[in-house]
Parts: C-alpha cells; sequence; structure tokens
C-alpha cells in the first residue's frame, strides 16, 4: 500500500499529461484499490479504482471497469472474487503460460500457496 501511495503522490507531482503515464498512474491506483478492497476497506477500495478509471481511460483497466460493475450492483466483492477477476483479464505479468518449465526452478510449499492464492499471504 506504501508504494502506492508513494507512486501516486510521485505521478501527482510531475502532471504528465502522457497516455503512457496516465495508463501507468491508473494501474497504481488499481493496485491499492485491489489491495484495500481485499483488506475489507470497501470505501477506500472503490475510490482508488474510481481515480484509476478517471485517470487511466475507459477501456484501460477492465479489472477494476469488472470490480466496480460489481460494487455499483451491490454485490459483495470477497478476495477470491477478484482473484478470479485478476486472472480472467490477465492482470499478472508472471502467469502459467508464460513459463519456460525447462528454466523454472521449484519454489517452496509454502510460497507455492501463496503464489496459487496471493490473498492468502500477500497484502500488498
Amino acid at each position: 500500500i506504501q508504494f502506492c501511495t508513494d507512486a501516486d503522490r510521485h505521478y501527482e507531482a510531475l502532471k504528465l499529461e502522457s497516455s503512457l503515464h496516465h495508463r501507468d498512474h491508473g494501474s497504481v491506483l488499481e493496485r491499492l484499490g485491489l489491495v484495500q478492497l481485499k483488506n475489507g476497506n470497501l470505501e477506500a477500495g472503490r475510490e482508488s479504482l474510481q481515480r484509476a478509471l478517471k485517470i487511466a481511460g475507459k477501456g484501460s483497466l477492465p479489472v477494476s471497469e469488472e470490480v466496480l460493475g460489481w460494487l455499483g450492483k451491490g454485490f459483495t466483492v470477497k478476495p477470491p472474487r477478484i482473484l478470479q477477476s485478476q486472472r480472467r483479464h490477465k492482470y499478472f505479468v508472471v502467469r502459467p503460460d508464460q513459463v519456460d518449465s525447462q528454466r523454472a526452478k521449484k519454489i517452496s510449499p509454502e510460497l507455492q500457496a501463496v503464489l496459487r492464492d496471493p490473498s492468502k499471504g500477500m497484502a500488498g
């Protein structure tokens, strides 16, 4: 969360107007909002996702759009549902279909559990 709030302040201070910077700034706010929601902070999460879409523009952040749609309909948004949306929209950079199994190294069972479901062990 601290990284995201620091990055948000940094982007606000720069006042850059390129679409790349808007998209990156929006993605930082999306990350913040999703973590806030996973931590149970509904209002802060909603506000961060709304800001993310306002800055990045419509169609740039499909996870934010989907989650805000659920919230707007009054649905309960739990961490597993957010994670499903993130996976469906290929939110994560490292995905099983992107890994070369010949070069990959084994990781501990504990870390495997966290990677299967980041909401179980990572807060930010």
